[in-house]
């Protein structure tokens, strides 16, 4: 047995001996193979609970010509042709033929709309959950009555049942992933026991490229096994199959198709544990988070690229970066790029620093400082990692302000969110300029610091002018 029942068994607590109805479930769950897409040529009408209503088949039969699958849900069927259980695997379910116990009337429509347009695929199969033939005839009776509680049915599917499903939607609108229908009718399948996250990456799994999806089927079988490197089985997955979490899956889908496929490849090949692939599988989609967003902050096409140019670089990024909080672009990231940008210039004016870092001294009337005078003074100007501003003796704390604001300015305009600014001034006035500096709101608490001046030599500089300098980092 590889999946858990698709449906609800309420076990109450046994004693000592099984009553009627717990002897039947335990037949059940024992009988059940698993869950495979089967041609409708392989299907037979089988013990019915009732005759069928002709006229719910025809209605039937226009809702699902109009929505195919809509209305879908597994039909319960009972395996014909095979005397030995173990033999039987999802992979060459349609080796075999079948009866139908359950949902009579949806292969009848099925079958009655693919004779009248046989180039219609959908109709052509059915998803079937399979049952052995060695079932006696009040199980069946029992198994075919529970099938008719759609509630409970629907509700208790395994995760790769639930996956298969959906596949099985996606291909019936020709791997259209324009087409979200058939995502309205799993959610409807699938009832409201589950969550929008869930039922979103449900159908992201079944959206994966052929050769992904088939390795993550092989890679599911396997569990339900409990074949894959490190696995554990309780007593509770022996008795009803072994059930994985929706959350070990999550960062699949968003994987490039080689990387996934490549995790898939090592889990199948028991060379790492599910706990290490759901830790490699994160790692690698903050991975492609981070690439992305670089590739966007230096104007890049693919990581190829950003290799070919950035050689030393790349590697930095990735390890890095990759450890920060990503649900933006960090602004550590936006100054490393705008720095690692500005260091392919060709023109580098000013004097040199260290790490790269470029710095410029501005001389103009500081107020009436703005974007042409940058641009006149400091070719290919980025923005400013540090401001040193030596206060003009005539300056009051609304100038100090004004200044500041600008040089705000000049940075967000930049995409240049973190940088440092110094005011040069006197010690009586370190009060007032650090509450104006504050009440800017573009700066953390401000900081005060003392200089000395050396004895016996005072300095002759007079503040004639407003005179600042500029330093940024270029690296």
């Amino acid at each position: 047995m590889t999946d858990e029942l698709p449906v609800l068994f309420k076990k109450k607590a046994l004693g000592t001996q099984m009553g009627a109805e717990e002897s039947i479930m335990e037949e059940v769950r024992r009988a059940y193979l698993g869950s495979a897409k089967v041609s409708t040529a392989n299907l037979t009408l089988g013990q019915k609970l009732r005759e069928l209503r002709e006229s719910f088949v025809s209605e039937l039969m226009v809702q699902m010509r109009a929505f195919p699958g809509h209305l879908y849900q597994p039909l319960c069927v009972i395996i014909d042709t095979l005397y030995d259980a173990s033999l039987f695997r999802e992979s060459n379910a349609n080796g075999f033929h079948y009866k139908v116990i359950g949902g009579c009337h949806n292969f009848t429509a099925a079958v009655r709309l693919s004779e009248l347009d046989p180039s219609e695929e959908v109709f052509k199969t059915r998803i079937c959950s399979i049952y052995g033939n060695d079932l006696s005839e009040e199980a069946v009776l029992w198994l075919a009555n529970r099938h008719n509680k759609v509630g409970e049915y629907r509700h208790h599917m395994s995760l790769t049942e639930k996956i298969q499903l959906c596949r099985y939607m996606f291909e019936s609108v020709g791997k259209d992933r324009e087409n979200r229908n058939w995502h309205v009718t799993i959610s409807t399948i699938l009832g409201d026991g589950h969550s929008k996250g869930v039922l979103k990456l449900l159908c992201k799994l079944a959206e994966m490229e052929d050769d992904t999806f088939n390795l993550l089927q092989r890679m599911l079988v396997l569990f339900g096994e409990g074949k894959l490197k490190g696995q554990k089985l309780s007593q509770d997955d022996l008795a009803k199959g072994p059930q994985m979490k929706p959350y070990i899956l999550v960062e699949l889908p968003a994987l490039p198709s080689v990387a996934a496929q490549k995790l898939l490849t090592l889990l199948i090949k028991r060379e790492i544990t599910l706990q290490q692939f759901q830790k490699e599988a994160k790692i690698l989609q903050k991975l492609q988070t981070v690439q992305r967003m670089f590739l966007d902050l230096m104007g890049l096409s693919d990581w190829e690229e950003a290799t070919r140019r950035f050689p030393d670089h790349t590697r930095e990024v990735l390890e890095h970066f990759a450890c920060l909080s990503l649900r933006k672009t960090p602004v550590e990231l936006k100054t490393f790029c705008n720095r690692l940008r500005n260091s392919r210039k060709d023109t580098k004016p000013g004097f040199q620093g260290k790490i790269g870092s470029v710095g410029s001294i501005i001389s103009c009337d500081a107020l009436s400082l703005n974007e042409d005078i940058m641009s006149e003074q400091v070719p290919q100007f980025s923005g400013v990692e540090l401001t040193i501003l030596d206060k003009p003796k005539d300056w009051g704390a609304a100038d100090v302000k004004t200044f500041l604001n600008v040089v705000t300015s000049l940075n967000l305009n930049r995409q240049l969110e973190v940088f440092n600014v110094v005011v040069l001034c006197e010690p009586a006035d370190m009060s007032m300029f650090q509450r104006a500096i504050g009440e800017t709101q573009h700066f953390q608490e401000p900081m005060m610091a003392f200089y000395a001046v050396p004895c016996g030599k005072q300095s002759k500089f007079v503040h004639e002018h407003s005179y600042f300098a500029l330093v940024w980092l270029d690296a």
